[in-house]
């Protein structure tokens, strides 16, 4: 076993690590929101994701298997905002194929 207080550091940097890609994605999302003047269930659950990203709110915990929740639960906040932005591609293209 290693050193644990230096194993929750870790996972606090790396948690923070997420937490700027997960904003830098954000901000994607929330620009395309706002350039499309829409305030839609996308724009409120993308700034809930970051307001309450799990680098501010999930305690570096050991989980079963050695690894911390709070690392866990900002990879998945992380594919939701890439579900999120993925899908407002989607529906750019498909909007523009019916323009045409």
């Amino acid at each position: 076993m290693g050193d644990a207080v230096a194993a929750t550091r870790n996972a606090v940097t790396i948690s923070g690590y997420y937490w700027i890609g997960t904003g830098l994605l954000g901000i994607a999302v929330i620009s395309i929101e706002i350039w499309q003047r829409r305030w839609s269930l996308i724009l409120v659950a993308c700034l809930a994701l970051l307001i309450f990203h799990p680098r501010w709110t999930v305690l570096p915990v050991y989980g079963p298997d050695c690894s911390f929740t709070n690392v866990e639960a900002s990879q998945y906040v992380l594919v939701v905002i890439c579900l999120l932005l993925g899908y407002q591609i989607f529906r750019f293209v498909r909007s523009n194929k019916k323009v045409r």
